[in-house]
């Protein structure tokens, strides 16, 4: 059970919508066995779900390693920065896990994605040059 909605997991077969098939000539259904990459790649509607599943998860990892990576240039002490960065994973896993539960998926992560986004420009607009906020340049 998953957004109190029952699935029902079809094992054996994969329906004609999700292939983009149909045809009078073509097989009603593919078997998961003799399924590949290439037949994602073949299919328009399959195609068009990887393309973004797989933008989405390298734009997650990119923001996600930056910001972490990048919290030892704020002023401060660097070992408690990095601390903090990770004990705010807690909380956010939390909230994100009942976000997932209650809103469903695709609305939890647009919502989380447009947010974050949001958060990331404000903070490129703000000036450098606030004393609370400012940031050490740290040598390679």
């Amino acid at each position: 059970m998953l957004n109190r909605e029952t699935i029902e997991v079809s094992v054996g077969l994969i329906s004609d919508e999700a292939t983009g098939c149909g045809g009078e000539n073509e097989d009603k259904t593919m078997e998961l066995s003799r399924s590949s990459l290439l037949n994602v790649i073949k299919t328009p509607i399959l195609l068009r779900i990887l393309l973004i599943n797989l933008f989405c998860w390298f734009t997650n990892g990119i923001i996600y390693y930056g910001l972490s990576l990048n919290s030892i240039t704020l002023s401060g002490n660097k070992y408690l920065n990095v601390f903090l960065t990770c004990m705010i994973e807690l909380p956010s896993a939390i909230i994100m896990v009942l976000a997932l539960m209650w809103i469903g998926r695709r609305t939890a992560l647009s919502g989380s994605f447009f947010g974050l986004g949001v958060c990331c420009v404000v903070l490129a607009c703000l000036p450098q040059t606030s004393s609370k906020f400012q940031t050490q340049q740290v040598p390679l």
